[in-house]
């Protein structure tokens, strides 16, 4: 897995997740639509490609696909602190228990929603138990 990788680096090419950042979009690609660059992620990577947009919709997809979108929960946010990163550890997460495209992200966006309804996040990280009611009861 990688994160905010340029479309036409190696290690994009052969991962199987690339998480890209609004802010690393933002930077790199600020004169690109966002449809036309999903497609150029895609078409250069056999791995998923996620698009996130902070609390907006979740862009993400794959290669041949038309890209799909998921709104993240909605949660009482205390601190935004770690959220990005909070997601990347949900998709390496996610990964590693073989979950599908729409489980990674809902898990994903769950283990960020819950961190950003506490601070400090690294004396209450989230449980699992928390995430998975998240994505239950919403």
């Amino acid at each position: 897995m990688t994160i905010d990788c340029p479309y036409d680096e190696v290690i994009h090419q052969w991962s199987s997740i690339n998480v890209l950042s609004n802010e690393f979009i933002g930077m790199h690609y600020k004169e690109c639509n966002r449809e036309e660059l999903f497609k150029l992620y895609t078409e250069n990577s056999e791995g998923l490609v996620i698009f996130t947009l902070g609390a907006n919709q979740i862009m993400y997809g794959r290669k041949g696909e038309m890209p799909k979108f998921f709104t993240p929960y909605h949660v009482d946010v205390v601190s935004t602190l770690g959220a990005g990163d909070t997601f990347k550890a949900g998709c390496v997460y996610a990964l590693l228990k073989g979950m599908s495209d729409l489980e990674t992200i809902q898990f994903a966006s769950a283990l960020a929603g819950v961190a950003i309804s506490r601070f400090p996040l690294p004396l209450n990280p989230p449980s699992l138990e928390e995430v998975q009611a998240l994505i239950k009861n919403s």
